[in-house]
This record gives structure tokens, sequence and C-alpha cells, in this order.
């Protein structure tokens, strides 16, 4: 898969790089990514691109990527097989924003800032 040549440039390859959402949980669930499917693509894509941000939501406030929580997250993701050896094709996604909670409506200003944007010039 990932040594197909461009339409446009035969001499440039495309890559493919799959995108990985984190889990949430502290153990896998049957739905999450995990070691065991990393190795079964790891022959088929140039790389992963793993999402270690959005820990918080509007009904559970807190920082956006938590270094401790990121740390766990890809221990998670290489278990202790042979997936470990693999941990060179994952980019890991580090978010350079931050979201600001109104916990008592349990909304997300930017959400509320987005809809007023709507509502009057729209």
């Amino acid at each position: 898969m990932h040594s197909v040549s461009s339409s446009r440039n035969g001499k440039q390859y495309l890559q493919l790089v799959y995108v990985i959402g984190p889990p949430y949980a502290e153990k896998l669930q049957p739905h999450d990514f995990g070691p065991e499917d990393l190795q079964s693509l790891s022959d088929d894509v140039d790389g992963f691109s793993f999402m270690t941000y959005d820990f918080s939501s509007p009904h559970n406030p807190g920082p956006n990527a938590p270094l401790k929580w990121i740390r766990f997250t890809l221990q998670i993701l290489l278990g202790n097989s042979g997936a470990r050896a693999l941990a060179k094709k994952i980019f890991l996604g580090i978010n350079f924003y931050g979201n600001d909670f109104v916990i008592s409506e349990g909304t997300s200003l930017y959400f509320s800032f987005i809809y007023l944007l709507h509502v009057f010039f729209l």
C-alpha cells in the first residue's frame, strides 16, 4: 500500500498514515486499537498518528493532554509484546490548543462562541 507512486510525479511515493484514537478506559476494550492491531497493520502503513489529546470534556473538565495520561495510553498501545519495536512508527498527536469549560452549564466556551457567531453574523 505505501509504495504507491503519485500520479503527478512518478518518482515521489505516497505515504499512508493510520490515525489511532486513545483508549477511554484503563484496560483495552474489544473496540479499542491495541498492540495486536498495531502489529497487524505495521507492514501496510508508513506510520500511525496517535491522538493524545481531548482527555477532558464538558462533562469532565480538566487538562487537555496530561503527560501522565499520554505515557499511560502509549504504554497500553505498545503493550508488552513485540509491538514495542514499532514505537518508531508512532507519531504523537500533541495539542496546541486548550478548552475553557463553563462548569455550571456543562458546555465549552468555544462552542458557545461559535454559536454566537452563527446567530449574530450568519
